[in-house]
């Protein structure tokens, strides 16, 4: 399952009214608490169970189920499925030129140009990698971007517009990316 959800109060009291007390109160203080309550919500709502994080914050899954989410203004992007998927969301920008440098030319050339657009193509699928719990930050120019392809792929009624492969430690990984004029999702998995 991937869905994109606007938050809207209607939504914050119907998870308040789902959600135990108790598990609300474990995430009451992260400053995006309208957004994880939102994203919990729905998972505990369309598949039964209470999405539970370890003290790094990072998921734990059952049942074989595996989660993700990402979040950015009023939006939340979640994901669910049988194998282990990796997400993000980023809210298009302006940025300060030396932004661009977090990127190596070779992946902007796979894009055609660098820019500010292919800037956020880069980084949501890098982002995703970081939710992988194999890197930090620092370790971001291992990630080798292979090939990116421009795709019409639909994945539960989402048209994502780019197929991007990259590899991290030898291990070979697929993302799709969908951009809009002002949002950039990314949702990667392991190649088998």
């Amino acid at each position: 399952m991937l869905k994109i959800i606007k938050i809207t109060p209607n939504l914050i009291k119907l998870a308040k009214e789902f959600l135990p007390e108790n598990y609300i109160k474990s995430f009451e203080t992260k400053i995006t608490f309208n957004e994880s309550l939102i994203a919990r919500y729905l998972i505990a709502k369309y598949y039964k169970i209470l999405p539970k994080i370890d003290l790094n914050w990072k998921p734990i899954f059952k049942n074989k189920k595996f989660w993700n989410i990402s979040h950015k203004k009023d939006l939340v992007f979640i994901g669910i499925a049988n194998t282990n998927i990796w997400i993000d969301i980023e809210v298009i920008k302006q940025r300060w030129n030396e932004i661009f440098s977090i990127h190596k030319n070779d992946e902007y050339s796979l894009l055609w140009e660098k820019n500010l657009i292919n800037f956020y193509i880069l980084w949501t699928v890098k982002e995703s990698i970081l939710k992988l719990n194999l890197t930090w930050v620092n370790d971001l120019e291992n990630i080798k971007i292979n090939n990116i392809k421009s795709t019409k792929n639909i994945i539960e009624n989402l048209k994502f517009d780019y197929e991007i492969t990259w590899n991290f430690k030898w291990k070979d990984f697929i993302c799709y990316n969908w951009i809009n004029s002002e949002i950039c999702y990314s949702i990667s998995k392991k190649l088998f």
